[in-house]
């Protein structure tokens, strides 16, 4: 176990407790090994770089024994300049299985990386505004993630870009398997600036669940899919133009359920499937769409537009 804290030193051969690293820079070089964790003092702030694990040569845990990064001591450190993972020739899809937990992040960047197994757990990302050198809350590329728990507020862009390898239709998808839970996105897409849109949730991977979210106060849509099987569940979402949008993306036929979902506040639509009629790709996808309560400020209940595939939809007062 390694241990930062403003009183340490870099120095320090031993890490302990009672002998701690100062500095994020001083992280970015340790060889970390399976099982080994990494807690910042808590209430603390470190702003003297990006957290980028194993910078120049891989780190990565294992399925039993993920490397953790968090606090320890009293409430949150803050990461100020956020957290990067990033990939290279030897190492081109990244680390993988990595945790980080109760870390707050911003205002300079929150986090971005490229991995698998990757796992954010209780992160506070705020204040990623214009100017900032990332406006997205989380950005991610891979597979098999889990984002459980955490608060993202004030961002200039997106709350959550999940998959930002795949920019247009047709595209290879950024990754599959994602876990997306109990996370509460605010006052998202703030950015004046931005001409493209912007949401709570970019789920631009496939196989994705999005369940137990609290999104409100978006630009676009509070989440947005674009590949097959994607599960959008038992969500709030409020005050936005779409509560929940699909466009096809991939060419797989799926599956796609939106089911049992609270949206309210919507100007355009609670719930819309795009089409050629929108110049969008007619879409392949398979849908079931049941159970959700739409209470529309203005625009559509549902705005379903035509598919190959087919429409099963019921229960949407």
């Amino acid at each position: 176990m390694f241990f930062v804290a403003n009183s340490g030193r870099d120095y320090y051969r031993h890490n302990s407790r009672r002998h701690p690293w100062r500095t994020v820079a001083r992280v970015n070089r340790a060889h970390l090994r399976p099982g080994d964790t990494v807690l910042f003092r808590g209430g603390q702030h470190f702003d003297d770089a990006v957290l980028m694990p194993g910078w120049g040569y891989e780190v990565s845990g294992s399925g039993g024994r993920p490397i953790t990064f968090g606090s320890y001591g009293l409430g949150r450190a803050t990461i100020a300049q956020g957290i990067w993972l990033g990939t290279d020739w030897r190492h081109p899809r990244g680390p993988k299985h990595l945790t980080f937990k109760d870390l707050a992040l911003g205002p300079v960047q929150g986090f971005q990386g490229t991995g698998d197994y990757i796992r954010l757990q209780h992160l506070k990302i705020t204040n990623l505004l214009s100017g900032s050198r990332q406006e997205v809350g989380v950005m991610t590329r891979g597979s098999h993630w889990q984002i459980v728990n955490n608060a993202i507020n004030r961002t200039g862009d997106s709350g959550m870009l999940l998959g930002f390898s795949a920019d247009s239709p047709g595209a290879p998808q950024g990754g599959h398997g994602y876990f997306v839970y109990g996370n509460m996105i605010t006052n998202t897409g703030i950015d004046p600036d931005i001409s493209y849109g912007s949401h709570g949730i970019y789920v631009k991977v496939a196989n994705a669940t999005v369940t137990h979210n609290w999104i409100a106060n978006f630009h676009d849509d509070g989440v947005s899919a674009r590949y097959h099987d994607a599960t959008v569940t038992n969500n709030v979402i409020g005050n936005g133009a779409i509560g929940i949008a699909w466009f096809q993306y991939d060419r797989i036929r799926g599956t796609s359920r939106f089911e049992n979902n609270l949206i309210v506040g919507t100007t355009s639509a609670g719930i819309f499937v795009c089409g050629t009629r929108q110049s969008c790709r007619k879409p392949i996808e398979n849908f079931i769409i049941r159970h959700n309560t739409l209470k529309r400020r203005s625009g559509e209940h549902l705005n379903l537009q035509p598919t190959a595939g087919r429409y099963q939809v019921a229960d949407n007062p």
